[in-house]
């Protein structure tokens, strides 16, 4: 998703190529997940939620947000499609967005990918982000570009953003439903003197740091693993 979005986002019509090739002869295995939430829709049994009261409901239903395991080899695959997928289902159908107010989408969007991913700590540990939540964060900043093409139909516009928002949803039990510590992020203090905060600063920091391009700052510059990996177990923290 992120390579076709760098395409669309900067008219390269080869990356977009690309990024389709590899759509092409990826496992199509969540399909049935998006189409089941998409079916319970029509059933309207669950009225519309906002995203980060959903996560709250998801948290606090114990059967889908312990359906993961640690042994899991993937997560949503292995853990919540084989022992949640009905609660999962659930609460990714009320997610709705309405055809009218997309950017309002991208907005809570993107505002639920950063609160889960940045919130998502474990005092008393070092801050670091959950290599897969980061992802969720990274794709949601490409959606103001995928609302202006014009040869993207609304409803393709819509669906795109609904099933966006339902990943999330998704992506944030698999790895345990851990509590956000918004605490963790209101009262966050950057490394360095105050001038390290500036995008100047940031972008001379990144280019710096020897990474594959997965780089949030402060998480990749601490002691140890740049990454947590499935932030809501306690096993993930213990290097």
């Amino acid at each position: 998703m992120i390579h076709l979005s760098f395409g669309v986002e900067f008219q390269q019509p080869t990356i977009v190529a690309e990024a389709l090739a590899q759509v092409a002869i990826h496992p199509a295995w969540q399909d049935e997940f998006f189409f089941a939430v998409d079916e319970e829709v029509k059933r309207n049994r669950y009225p519309p939620a906002d995203l980060v009261d959903i996560l709250d409901g998801i948290r606090a239903d114990k059967k889908l947000s312990g359906a993961p395991h640690w042994e899991d080899d993937n997560k949503i695959r292995d853990g919540i499609m084989v022992r949640a997928k009905d609660e999962m289902v659930k609460y990714a159908s009320q997610w709705r967005v309405d055809p009218d107010r997309l950017e309002e989408a991208i907005a809570e969007i993107t505002n639920a990918a950063i609160y889960f991913t940045g919130g998502a700590q474990h005092p008393p540990k070092e801050i670091k982000f959950d290599f897969f939540y980061m992802h969720a964060v990274n794709s949601s900043l490409f959606f103001s570009s995928f609302i202006k093409q014009p040869w993207i139909s609304t409803a393709n516009k819509v669906k795109l953003l609904e099933w966006k928002g339902r990943l999330d949803l998704c992506l944030y039990a698999s790895r345990r439903s851990p509590v956000p510590l918004l605490e963790e992020i209101t009262n966050y203090v950057p490394k360095g003197q105050p001038s390290s905060s500036e995008w100047s600063t940031i972008f001379e920091r990144a280019n710096a740091f020897d990474d594959d391009g997965h780089a949030f700052i402060d998480s990749v510059e601490g002691a140890g693993l740049n990454w947590v990996r499935s932030t809501g177990f306690d096993e993930a923290w213990e290097e």
